[in-house]
């Protein structure tokens, strides 16, 4: 991404490189693909790290159980996870403007 970023820099991103090298339908299953697998590969490795990160220096060991049982452990480490992978990808969607104009 860094490499087609750089070389075509026009708005639109991976849409606008399938709709040059493929037509627009290729461009639309690459784009939809895009924003599939985002959440996907951004949640699976910062929520290992986040959850990790909570057990320990919260409760100072990573074999805590959240609510004292697997079953609970599971759904709140769900609830977690979930909560931190759209949170990520809300701020991601953000305009850059308007997070840089209210900073100056």
């Amino acid at each position: 991404m860094a490499e087609l970023g750089s070389t075509f820099p026009r708005a639109g991103g991976v849409y606008e490189w399938g709709k040059m090298s493929g037509g627009r339908f290729y461009a639309a299953i690459a784009a939809m693909l895009y924003w599939i697998a985002n959440p996907l590969w951004i949640g699976g490795t910062m929520f290992v790290t986040v959850i990790t990160a909570i057990k320990v220096f919260w409760f100072g060991r990573t074999d805590y159980l959240f609510g004292g049982n697997k079953i609970a452990d599971v759904w709140i480490t769900i609830a977690i996870a979930a909560l931190f992978i759209w949170s990520i990808m809300g701020a991601a969607l953000l305009p850059s403007r308007s997070i840089s104009d209210s900073l100056t």
